[in-house]
């Protein structure tokens, strides 16, 4: 990519009882993210999921519509190093099938997510 290339605020939609793999900024040849307020969207059955560069303060998780989680208190979150790279990531589980894993960043906060019931 060219030196003007750049990310932007980018909406991201996981398909459902699938297992995806989102980034939504442009990353650089150095390994640095430069980009927008990213939304990352997921629904009832998301399958299992992985964000990939997560920027808490600008990104946000939306959960639309699962099965009991009202608010951030309904969410099962644990920190745990899942790629094996020394640094923790947060695992958000929904149920045995539905998960969402978020990469580098170590504990997910109640401003990390947008809740829609």
């Amino acid at each position: 990519m060219s030196g003007g290339s750049k990310g932007g605020d980018d909406r991201l939609i996981s398909g459902a009882d699938a297992e995806d793999h989102m980034w939504g900024d442009f990353r650089t040849s150095d390994g640095t993210v430069r980009g927008g307020n990213d939304t990352f969207v997921f629904g009832p059955s998301n399958g299992t999921d992985h964000i990939h560069d997560f920027q808490q303060g600008r990104d946000t998780i939306e959960l639309r519509e699962i099965d009991n989680v009202a608010s951030f208190a309904d969410l099962d979150i644990e920190s745990v190093d899942a790629d094996q790279d020394g640094s923790l990531d947060s695992i958000v589980r929904f149920d045995d099938s539905n998960s969402i894993t978020v990469y580098n960043v170590a504990a997910l906060t109640r401003c990390d997510f947008e809740i829609l019931v």
